[in-house]
Formats: structure tokens, C-alpha cells, sequence
């Protein structure tokens, strides 16, 4: 059940963008969304299998177990911030040398997911710290429950909207799902939320100078 959650997560995009906009669509929204999440995929699926079975070592240690979350955090939000936030102030150029002019559609898109690539590269984390501390269950919860308002929110703003719909649909959803896993830290975990607003503070304030400036 879990392995389908995730396929349902990561392809609910696909099935709705493909049947109502068909393959040129979708094919603008996965090369957007590829390139968006790139600071995802290269980065912190290395951190987070480096740090589950730390995780899982010390599920009984509540003390060491929050040092050690709050370091990664820190370190994950030092790289997902800036890396969203870079992504968002050179759409423009990024796609234009690496794509090509044909694909000048793909700017907004990439604007938006790249938060939304942040938002998911914190998510991995505190995933893997629950399933580190075997909350296995509760994480394929919050993934079903992810992939219910993904497909509520795509089936809402696609039809209208098209792509860029589904890119916003795909951040909203994402906004959405953080207070989800916050409160399951802190409930499960007993971890409060100040540790991943802390970890963000200094981040959004360098990335947002960062941002003005490139702009």
C-alpha cells in the first residue's frame, strides 16, 4: 500500500494534466517539474539515506534525537531555500539556455515549482525521520492523505488554468501537507515546530536579499 501512495503522489500530475491537455502539456509540465526538483533528487535523497538508520538508532533517545533533526534541518533548509529561490529568480535565462526558446512556456511553471521542490525536500526528511523511528503507518497516512488533496486541488485548477494550474496545485498542495507532518512530529515525535521555523529564519532572509538582487 505504501509503494502505491507514492506512485499515486508522484504521478496524480501525469493522469490529470495528459487526459485534459494531452502529451504536449504534460511534457512541458514534467521537464518543468524535473528541473524545478533537481535540488530534491540530488540532494537530498543522499542526506536522508544517510540519515535513516541514524534515525533509527536513535529512536529511543528523544534528546539526542532532536540535536541531531535539528542539525539536518538546518542543514537541508540551507540548501533547499537558497536552491528554490535561485531557481524562481533565473527561470528566465535557465530555460532559455538549457531548453531553448520552444520551451519559453516553461518559465512560470519552474518559478512555481520550485517551492514547491522545497517544500518536498523538507518533507523527505521529516519522512525519513519518522520512518527512522518507526512510524512507517503514519507516513503512508499523510501520503494518502497528500495524494487526496493533490488530485482535489489538480481536478479543481487544471481545467481552468491548464499547466500553470497544476504547478499551483502542486505548491498548494504541498503548503497544505507541512502543518500535517509538523503536527505529527510533534505529537508522535515530540518535536515542536520552532525547530523547523528556526531552521528556515536565516534562509528566507539571505534567499529574499538573494532574490532582489538577482532580480
Amino acid at each position: 500500500f505504501h509503494n502505491i501512495v507514492n506512485y499515486l503522489k508522484n504521478r496524480s500530475p501525469d493522469f490529470v494534466i495528459g487526459r485534459l491537455h494531452g502529451p504536449g502539456a504534460l511534457g512541458l509540465y514534467n521537464v518543468s517539474y524535473e528541473m524545478a526538483n533537481l535540488p530534491t533528487t540530488e540532494l537530498s535523497a543522499p542526506i536522508n539515506r544517510a540519515l535513516l538508520p541514524g534515525f533509527a538508532r536513535l529512536s529511543d533517545e528523544p534528546e539526542q534525537l532532536r540535536r541531531i533533526y535539528t542539525s539536518a534541518m538546518s542543514v537541508l533548509a540551507l540548501l533547499a531555500v537558497p536552491a528554490a529561490t535561485g531557481i524562481f529568480a533565473l527561470a528566465d535565462p535557465i530555460v532559455s539556455v538549457a531548453l531553448g526558446a520552444q520551451w519559453l512556456a516553461a518559465i512560470p511553471l519552474l518559478q512555481i515549482l520550485a517551492f514547491n521542490g522545497a517544500l518536498l525536500m523538507l518533507h523527505s526528511s521529516m519522512s525519513a525521520l519518522l520512518v527512522g523511528a518507526g512510524r512507517v503507518r503514519e507516513v503512508t497516512g499523510v501520503s494518502a492523505a497528500f495524494v487526496a488533496i493533490l488530485v482535489a486541488a489538480l481536478l479543481l485548477l487544471t481545467p481552468r488554468y491548464g499547466v500553470v494550474g497544476a504547478a499551483f496545485a502542486s505548491l498548494a498542495t504541498a503548503v497544505a501537507a507541512t502543518p500535517i507532518y509538523l503536527a505529527m512530529l510533534r505529537t508522535r515525535l515530540g518535536l515542536p515546530p520552532w525547530i523547523f521555523i528556526n531552521a528556515l529564519t536565516r534562509p528566507v532572509i539571505a534567499s529574499g536579499v538573494m532574490c532582489v538582487v538577482l532580480t
